[in-house]
């Protein structure tokens, strides 16, 4: 009998490789699909219009106002020497979320075999909420990976205690909190696993936590310098906040998150169980490992939200490759074997069915429909406002892309930008002196509005209304245009 399972184990391995490529594929081909067809949303657009500034000043902007994701806006600035189109700009994310699907089938053989690597790759694959951020020209597929990649250094380092381990956990510790601020989050759950549960190779440790904190001095100086105000848009947290945060982590669907919560509930279990009985040390350190770097970030963000919100499900997909391996090793510690094959099979179905909903109802706005439809409809002279005003980016891509051969329009709000003396937070709305002119110079007036704060917007309409009688109204995706005419 043991002979019989040691020939299916060997099988297993030998086609694991197999696996996990055709694992990879369908990760590139989740990721790849419909990557150009939707249209760049407002925090894709802001990016764009980063990376085009000339050295001197996206600088400046880095060092002054957008510090977050300094790392990816330097690699995109690159990258865009391949192109400017939506395809192009996303591509670079789309890789690196490949990328980390296949480090997390590293990590999970690792911590415990090929098969909870394998099922944790393939989990990750077809994760809706990161195939969502793996399509946006933003920094969180990268911060994904990142923090993946050191934490797989993280115990390779712990465990050898080698210089060059060490050397590259410092490296890509500190690239992933240059990417985003919150992989410090990860780098804290890293500490906090070995001070309570793994105990060695102090002086390595203790060497690697002071080369990071210098280096991540600069930013924090600039977290000091900014405080709060980056996060000023985050509402108030309410208990339903934690519950979307779960509810957006495993991809959306309340059969998901149960799905996911089963398996998960069984590997704390398992890791209860080998804690009391003390038993494969390994296996025991394996399980408060993935414990840590799952709960700490969660239970940081919700103690930090008492104070100020910052729980938007997004900052904490550094949360993902921890989640997908516990529900891996849950699996995989159910009996009958073919037990765990449906358990598998179900949960991947749902992710599936994730995954389609997510492609049939994209969530970003249609920057594209919008500048298409006043391009095409804007007469000479015809004013532009944009509310808040940084919603003008996107407009200001596609106007680009689209290349009229005359823009005879004229922007009322915002003035052209310049980045060097202040962040986005400035563009946000109007003065009202301002508004009250706007009649005395044209006789029409598009309103092109996404983002919307109404209360801060009612004295505008009410002063468009008062002089343009006549409005008609085109909605896009997360974008609404009005044109106000005086006939």
């Amino acid at each position: 009998m043991r002979q019989e399972w040691r020939t299916r184990l060997k099988r297993y391995v030998s086609t694991a490789p197999y696996i996990l490529l055709s694992i990879l594929i369908l990760a590139a081909l989740l990721r790849l699909l419909q990557l150009g067809s939707e249209s760049l949303w407002w925090d894709e657009a802001v990016t764009v219009a980063i990376v085009r500034l000339d050295w001197e000043a996206f600088w400046k902007v880095l060092s002054h106002f957008e510090a977050n994701m300094g790392l990816y806006y330097c690699l995109l600035r690159l990258w865009v020497n391949l192109g400017e189109s939506e395809f192009v700009l996303r591509s670079l994310s789309a890789l690196t979320g490949v990328l980390a699907v296949g480090l997390v089938y590293v990590l999970g053989k690792r911590l415990f075999d090929t098969k909870v690597g394998l099922m944790g790759a393939a989990l990750l694959a077809t994760n809706s909420f990161h195939i969502q951020y793996s399509q946006e020209a933003r920094g969180y597929s990268l911060m994904v990976l990142l923090t993946a990649l050191s934490s797989m250094f993280f115990l390779r380092a712990i465990e050898h205690s080698s210089r060059n381990e060490w050397a590259g956990y410092i490296l890509t510790a500190t690239l992933a909190v240059y990417t985003h601020f919150f992989s410090v989050l990860v780098l804290g759950a890293h500490w906090v696993w070995v001070i309570l549960v793994r105990r060695r190779n102090w002086r390595g440790f203790l060497v690697a936590v002071l080369a990071i904190s210098m280096l991540l001095v600069p930013l924090a100086i600039f977290a000091l310098a900014r405080g709060t105000g980056p996060l000023s848009g985050i509402a108030k947290t309410r208990p339903h906040d934690v519950y979307l945060l779960f509810y957006s982590l495993v991809g959306g669907g309340r059969l998901l998150l149960l799905a996911y919560f089963v398996p998960c509930s069984i590997a704390f279990l398992c890791t209860l169980k080998a804690w009391v009985q003390w038993k494969e040390l390994s296996k025991t350190w394996s399980y408060a490992f993935l414990l840590s770097w799952f709960f700490v970030p969660l239970v940081t963000g919700i103690a930090i939200s008492l104070w100020q919100p910052v729980l938007r499900p997004r900052y904490f997909i550094i949360c993902l490759p921890p989640l997908v391996l516990l529900a891996a090793v849950g699996i995989s510690q159910v009996r009958p074997s073919w037990i765990s094959g449906v358990s598998l099979i179900v949960l991947l179905s749902l992710s599936a069915r994730a995954d389609f909903r997510y492609y049939s109802h994209p969530p970003k706005e249609d920057w594209r429909g919008a500048t298409a439809y006043v391009v095409s409809h804007a007469l000479p002279k015809d004013g532009i406002l944009f509310y808040p005003g940084s919603v003008r980016f996107g407009f200001d891509y596609y106007v680009r892309r689209l290349n009229p051969e005359a823009q005879t329009w004229q922007i009322v709000f915002p003035e052209p930008y310049d980045w060097t003396k202040k962040g986005t937070g400035a563009m946000r709305q109007p003065s009202d002196s301002m508004v009250r002119t706007i009649p005395k110079g044209y006789e029409r007036v598009w309103l092109v509005l996404s983002h919307i704060n109404w209360e801060q917007m009612r004295p505008i309409q009410t002063t468009l209304q008062a002089n343009f009688p006549h409005t008609r109204e085109q909605e896009f995706r997360g974008v609404l245009v009005v044109l106000y005419q005086q006939k």
